[in-house]
């Protein structure tokens, strides 16, 4: 992992935070991105004294597809590249399981930002990791909170494939160099050996 360049949204806690200084550990550079701006500071000066060389903080709000795009082009434009994506930033809803409540409405709002969150955010870091791949492999993470919100489950084939269709079909057809994708997801952290 040491010199790739890795984009966490949600990184200013939780999952996300502990993701980055996972990262830093292993000599990554890091774009951290949230909402939540003052927070981000305390985790990229963790993940600098972890062994990042080089991170850079975002504030943006990943549920506009406005944002995802800015905060996309300011880390390519940091760092000339993207490597891996981990797309953790989501909203979340009363912690309630669902056999408690039948009342879908709760989870009305939680649906509708689904289906912008990881799209515009993994959209565009898929066409930047795209336009790397002569480099040689690419990872996109999928979201820690697929797995643990039911409406999204039932969305989510849905959004896989959508995902492959238009980011990922946009593969050169030939190279000389070795090129792999990876989808990791329920946030495995990949361990180059």
């Amino acid at each position: 992992m040491a010199g790739k360049v890795v984009l966490i949204t949600g990184a200013a806690s939780g999952l996300g935070e502990k993701l980055a200084y996972e990262y830093a550990r292993q000599g990554a550079r890091l774009s951290l991105v949230d909402i939540n701006k003052e927070n981000l500071v305390a985790v990229a000066d963790m993940a600098r004294s972890l062994g990042s060389p080089h991170v850079i903080i975002i504030g943006a709000d990943v549920s506009k597809v406005q944002d995802s795009k800015q905060f996309v082009d300011e880390t390519v434009n940091n760092f000339g590249q993207l490597d891996h994506l981990v797309n953790n930033a989501g909203v979340g809803g009363d912690p309630t399981l669902i056999e408690d409540s039948l009342d879908v409405t709760k989870y009305t709002s939680i649906i509708a930002s689904l289906r912008i969150i990881p799209m515009g955010s993994t959209f565009e870091c898929a066409k930047e990791i795209v336009r790397g791949a002569c480099r040689g492999d690419m990872y996109v993470t999928n979201p820690s909170w697929v797995k643990v919100i039911f409406p999204f489950k039932v969305l989510y084939p849905e959004l896989v494939d959508w995902i492959q269709q238009h980011a990922f079909g946009l593969f050169p057809k030939s190279s000389s160099k070795k090129e792999n994708l990876h989808i990791l997801k329920n946030n495995q952290v990949l361990k180059e050996e």
